[in-house]
Parts: structure tokens; sequence; C-alpha cells
């Protein structure tokens, strides 16, 4: 993963951590939002000083963006605002 990717994986972050702040997400599903953003956030900043290429980190990376897209149909399935496109700008 180069330092683009992972610059682009920061801002993603950032993104999240942004929606958590919206006040119509549950109780129980900013819990978990909450912790799976800062497991992503730990992960990239252990990416990042490790300075690896690890498919193991890689892929764990990857496992959480699931996680977090799931969460996030979930929210949608609430309905209530998601990240959508307009976190994408």
């Amino acid at each position: 993963m180069d330092i683009s990717q992972l610059a682009a994986k920061q801002k993603r972050y950032r993104e999240w951590k942004e929606f958590l702040l919206n006040p119509s997400i549950s109780h129980t599903t900013k819990e978990s939002l909450e912790a799976t953003v800062s497991q992503y956030g730990n992960l990239i900043v252990k990416i990042w000083e490790d300075g690896a290429q690890s498919p193991f980190l890689i892929a764990e990376l990857e496992d959480i963006e699931r996680q977090l897209e799931m969460l996030n149909e979930s929210v949608r399935l609430q309905g209530t605002q998601t990240m959508g496109r307009e976190f994408d700008k």
C-alpha cells in the first residue's frame, strides 16, 4: 500500500469520525461504529509506523472497512442519514 492509498484511508477515517456526530444514529449502532472506527484508525497508524506492506494488516484493514460499510447499511435501514456520496467528495 503506497502513501496515496494510505492517505485516502486516513481521509475516510476522518469522514467516519465526522459521521459519528450524526445525532440520529441509535445508541447501540453508535457504540459499534465508535469501536470499529477506533480500530480502523489504530490500524492505519500501525501500518504507517511499521512502514510495512504486510498482507495481513492490509487484509485486516479491508475487513474493518467492510464492517464499517455493514454498519452504515444498518443505519440506512433504520431510516437515518448514512455515509452517502456527500462524504466521497
